[in-house]
């Protein structure tokens, strides 16, 4: 005894030949589907962009930020014991002038002038 799968392949056949949406609303939905992804995409790649330049910015930041402790620190702890006064601190300030360098400022100079 063989089973009939004729009304099963009728449906499927009537499923199958039921009008399809019109070529122009397909179009117009993918066109839409893909610009709102184009703009979604662009607008993540910018705020992980900005994050990745924010976080460079504040790591180069507190290498500065050590830099000028340790700079300041050792000025101060070099100066000449005998000196006090005036020449002490004139001693201290051209140490310091001729000492500290500020890396991220020129970095930030840098992509200033690039923009």
């Amino acid at each position: 005894m063989q089973v009939d799968y004729s009304p099963h392949l009728n449906r499927i056949i009537t499923a199958l030949s039921k009008p399809d949406l019109p070529t122009w609303a397909v179009a117009l939905v993918a066109a839409l589907s893909g610009a709102v992804l184009t703009l979604g995409a662009q607008w993540l790649l910018k705020i992980l962009d900005d994050w990745r330049e924010l976080r460079k910015l504040r790591r180069m930041l507190y290498s500065d930020a050590v830099s000028i402790y340790s700079t300041v620190r050792d000025v101060l702890e070099e100066a000449p014991k005998k000196m006090e006064g005036f020449a002490l601190y004139s001693f201290q300030e051209r140490e310091l002038r001729e000492s500290l360098t500020f890396e991220t400022e020129k970095y930030l100079n840098g992509a200033c002038q690039q923009e």
